[in-house]
């Protein structure tokens, strides 16, 4: 069964990450650049909004869930999810009560690049906060293969079909995509609902239908102590392509989104290796086979860089080439390319760096690099907001750098011991 779902999640996460790729090549192809900039502009915003209204809870309802029998507990487990939408309702309640506050004095109306009401793009932000935790609730409650195909594959299709629906009506613009996102995160979060019911969570609880949605207190402190990393890593992740649209031209932003989607595809082998054997990190650091844990870290980095290595320095050697499939104004990115596919590089060699820090249990040390990541990344992104999309690169190379510089320190000081893309002839020899 665990080698099954092996095979599949790495499966699943290689066909995700394929049609991920080729939905921003769709958008690119169907909107002119700056309506593309725009979108990836917008869709950035909306999933950098949503770890702020969950506080935690996309990751808290994972492992609450996931030690409770839905067939045998229904009530408990209709409570961590009530008790989640919960807390998110009111976050972005508050949410929205500091945004009108503060468009009462600043007319953020008149700020806002993407010429969308306010209250819409909120609504927008809610629908997909509920997406995210229905999607994160599916895997708590065991739904594994449902799960991986509403992460990796659903949104992103969906865009794909929109678009296409677009083309079909004539209808090829910004705008368009954007007042149909409602739809598609809707009917994402019937069809997990749909799942919870099959799972029987609705089972013999008509006599409590009338109890109060309330807010678990336990549930509620797990969360909070998983915020700021979730908030960190979403800031790194989506900050650039928001804050670009507000200090230059919505084409420098779609150069920008499209160069680092173009190195995330080339990621796509680590992120699957640290999804292979983060389990095997766990027990290995729980066991106190630190050195074990270390080795494994260096085998798998070194697997990345042999598979990796040659995608980069091929991306590298035809930036132009590749860009220009998303379409000619693209291939004055060249630069830009080149400088986030360094930071790929860095990330490849400094393999699983991250999960080793989480598998030491020193996740508060993790959220503190992540979070001065960011300041990082803000600084210098203002700094060379000037050079656009290629400043943006630079700055984001550069906090990629300093992220990974960090993680590698910290553990070397902490065991002894360096992460490095190494296999030993030991090994060669153990897999002749």
């Amino acid at each position: 069964m665990l080698v099954k779902r092996f095979v599949f999640g790495v499966g699943i996460r290689g066909l995700g990450g394929a049609v991920g790729f080729l939905s921003n090549l769709y958008i690119a192809r169907t909107l002119d650049i700056e309506s593309a900039g725009h979108f990836f502009s917008f869709i950035s915003l909306v999933w950098l909004a949503v770890p702020f209204v969950l506080m935690g809870g996309e990751q808290s309802i994972i492992r609450q869930l996931s030690v409770i029998d839905i067939k045998q507990n229904s009530k408990e487990s209709l409570d961590v999810v009530y008790s989640c939408i919960l807390v998110a309702m009111l976050m972005l309640a508050l949410l929205s009560f500091i945004v009108f506050v503060i468009n009462g004095s600043f007319d953020l109306d008149s700020m806002i690049p993407w010429e969308l009401p306010l209250n819409y793009i909120l609504f927008v932000i809610g629908l997909a906060s509920v997406y995210r935790l229905m999607v994160e609730m599916l895997r708590g409650i065991g739904s594994y293969y449902f799960n991986s195909v509403m992460t990796a594959i659903y949104f992103s299709l969906s865009v794909i079909l929109i678009c296409t629906f677009g083309v079909i009506v004539d209808k090829q613009t910004f705008h368009f995509i954007v007042y149909l996102l409602p739809f598609i995160f809707t009917v994402g979060i019937l069809a997990c609902v749909t799942d919870l019911w099959l799972k029987g969570a609705w089972k013999d609880t008509s006599h409590s239908t009338h109890r109060k949605m309330r807010i678990k207190s336990d549930l509620f402190k797990e969360s909070l102590s998983l915020w700021i990393t979730s908030i960190s890593t979403a800031l790194i992740t989506f900050s650039g392509s928001v804050l670009l649209v507000f200090v230059a031209p919505a084409q420098e932003v779609s150069i920008f989104h499209v160069s680092i989607k173009i190195a995330s595809l080339i990621l796509m082998i680590l992120s699957v290796m640290n999804a292979i054997y983060v389990v095997k990190y766990n027990r290995l650091i729980a066991d106190g086979k630190i050195k074990e844990a270390i080795h494994l870290a260096r085998k798998v980095g070194a697997i990345c860089l042999f598979v990796a290595g040659p995608m980069l320095i091929i991306s590298t050697a035809f930036s132009d080439v590749i860009l220009s499939y998303f379409g000619p104004e693209y291939t004055r990115g060249v630069d830009c390319l080149r400088v986030i596919l360094l930071g790929a590089f860095i990330s490849v060699v400094s393999s699983s760096s991250g999960l080793i820090l989480i598998a030491m249990k020193k996740g508060a040390v993790s959220s503190l690099i992540l979070l001065l990541t960011f300041l990082l990344l803000l600084g210098l992104s203002l700094g060379l907001k000037q050079y656009g999309a290629l400043g943006f690169s630079i700055a984001y190379t550069v906090a990629i750098a300093f992220r990974e510089s960090a993680l590698l320190f910290y553990i070397q000081r902490q065991t002894g011991y360096l992460i490095y893309p190494w296999v030993s002839k030991n090994d060669l020899r153990m897999s002749n």
